[in-house]
């Protein structure tokens, strides 16, 4: 499993994926389960029309997974009533908006930068090249991924009035735009103690020339139905 966690963290083309997957296929027979638990997932998944549109929503959900720690690590307050007012409160920003950082070289602005990164990678085609998304956050325990980040019109963010995120399905119209979308996730401390890293490939299937009116978007599961897991020390 070491191995292929390792080629999953380097793959940048489809091919790569492929191959990952005809291992995962053989050696741990791998299952797929629905995006969003439904078998007709696309019509929801492929309403979104504009690629960059759905990166930035993936990008929020970043925003969002930085926003709850810190909310975990005020304490849960409960008189915070919008992502703006958090964002004063938390970071020091004047009304929680990026117009108002006077100095964007100051170091806790340098700081609170380093809490998410975007990164383009190459991949096979020039013009279409891999987007890394990487946050300091909450993270997701594997048993959570089918109600956070891989749900459909889930009302997980809805009491959370600190985070922007609230129809839980703006970051999946991203999967429509990828031949495949890693999830790697580690659950900060703060949520489950250990070392247990869990992740997952998105796909679309076609369902078969003949065989299927639509397609549907799954992701990859091993043992009991939950996504596929590691224990990497936390130091590395």
């Amino acid at each position: 499993m070491k191995k292929i966690f390792e080629q999953l963290l380097n793959a940048n083309t489809a091919r790569e994926i492929t191959d990952i997957l005809e291992v995962l296929t053989e050696d741990l027979e791998i299952k797929w389960l629905p995006v969003g638990g439904r078998g007709n997932n696309q019509s929801t998944i492929n309403m979104g029309t504009d690629p960059a549109a759905g990166l930035v929503e993936r990008i929020t959900n970043s925003i969002d997974a930085v926003l709850d720690l810190e909310w975990y690590e005020q304490g849960c307050p409960t008189d915070i009533d919008s992502p703006r007012l958090a964002a004063q409160r938390w970071f020091n920003i004047q009304d929680g908006k990026l117009r108002n950082i006077k100095d964007a070289s100051g170091k806790s602005i340098q700081e609170l930068g380093k809490r998410i990164s975007v990164t383009l990678k190459d991949s096979e085609r020039e013009d279409f090249p891999t987007v890394e998304i990487r946050d300091y956050g909450t993270g997701i325990k594997g048993e959570d991924f089918s109600k956070t980040i891989l749900s459909l019109n889930d009302n997980n963010k809805i009491d959370k009035l600190h985070q922007m995120g609230a129809y839980g399905q703006g970051g999946s119209t991203a999967l429509s735009f990828n031949t495949f979308t890693i999830i790697i996730s580690r659950p900060h401390k703060i949520l489950k103690k250990g070392n247990s890293v869990s992740f997952t490939i998105v796909r679309f299937n076609d369902g078969g020339v003949g065989q299927k009116k639509l397609g549907w978007y799954e992701y990859c599961v091993g043992d009991k139905h939950q996504p596929l897991s590691i224990e990497i020390p936390e130091d590395k």
